[in-house]
C-alpha cells in the first residue's frame, strides 16, 4: 500500500499542533451528516493515523520532561530522546485495546 505509506510519512512530518488541528478537522468532517460511507472510511483512516502521530509525539515530549525532572536542580541538560518507532503501515497493525486503563486506546 504505497499510497498509505506515503500518507503516513506525510502526516508524521507534521508538528503536534498541526497534527492535532488536522485531527480535529477530520472529526468535524465525520460529524457532517452529508458524509458518504466512502468519505467516512477515508476520514477514519486518516484520523487514526493522526491520533497515533499525536500520541507518539506526546510520548517523546513526556520522556524529555521526565529526563529533565530527574536531574538535580540547575544541572539538567537537554538531550535528545530517541523518537518512538516511525509509524508503519497502520492498516495491518490497528486494533482497539480492551485491556488498557484508558477506554478505546488506539494501538498500532
Amino acid at each position: 500500500m504505497p499510497q498509505n505509506n506515503k500518507k503516513i510519512k506525510e502526516l508524521s512530518a507534521l508538528s503536534f499542533e498541526e497534527a492535532l488541528a488536522k485531527l480535529e478537522n477530520v472529526v468535524r468532517g465525520m460529524e457532517d451528516s452529508g458524509t458518504t460511507l466512502d468519505q467516512m472510511i477515508a476520514r477514519f483512516e486518516e484520523g487514526r493515523i493522526l491520533a497515533e502521530v499525536c500520541r507518539k509525539k506526546l510520548n517523546t515530549l513526556k520522556q524529555k520532561v521526565e529526563l529533565l525532572a530527574g536531574e538535580k536542580a540547575g544541572t539538567a541538560e537537554w538531550s535528545d530522546v530517541p523518537q518512538e518507532e516511525e509509524l508503519t503501515d497502520a492498516e495491518d497493525d490497528f486494533s482497539l485495546s480492551s485491556d488498557s486503563d484508558s477506554e478505546d486506546e488506539l494501538k498500532f
